[in-house]
């Protein structure tokens, strides 16, 4: 997962309705999109459903928001899908130290093991 700037998130949102991605227009990203493999560059929670949308398909949650609280903003947060065998956190280490991103870090994905129910 990564999360890159206002500005790059422009130029990527731009590049993707251009339809060019993975390159994304910004030099030192193409070259860790290259170097990487990068396949696909998908945004995390794409922009389009409003808070009073989600208010009321949540309507427990929004009457614990506070009125004066501000929506985060995630439009900026994108998986990057890599080639098999590259390694994430060389990759993650990489994206990291670009100027575009503002953070990056692995889609941890968690498992529940649940204990079996005892038998008769």
């Amino acid at each position: 997962l990564v999360k890159f700037t206002e500005e790059a998130t422009q130029t990527i949102e731009q590049t993707r309705k251009a339809g060019t991605l993975p390159s994304v227009g910004i030099a030192s990203l193409d070259r860790l999109v290259t170097q990487y493999g990068v396949m696909a560059i998908e945004p995390v929670f794409p922009e389009g459903e409003d808070r009073e949308a989600i208010n009321a398909r949540f309507p427990d949650r929004a009457k614990r928001i506070p009125p004066d609280a501000e929506a985060p903003q995630l439009s900026s947060i994108y998986r990057l899908r890599l080639t098999p065998g590259t390694s994430v956190f060389d990759a993650v280490t990489a994206f990291s130290q670009d100027p575009h991103v503002e953070y990056a870090q692995p889609n941890y994905l968690a498992t529940v093991n649940t204990p079996q129910e005892a038998g008769p």
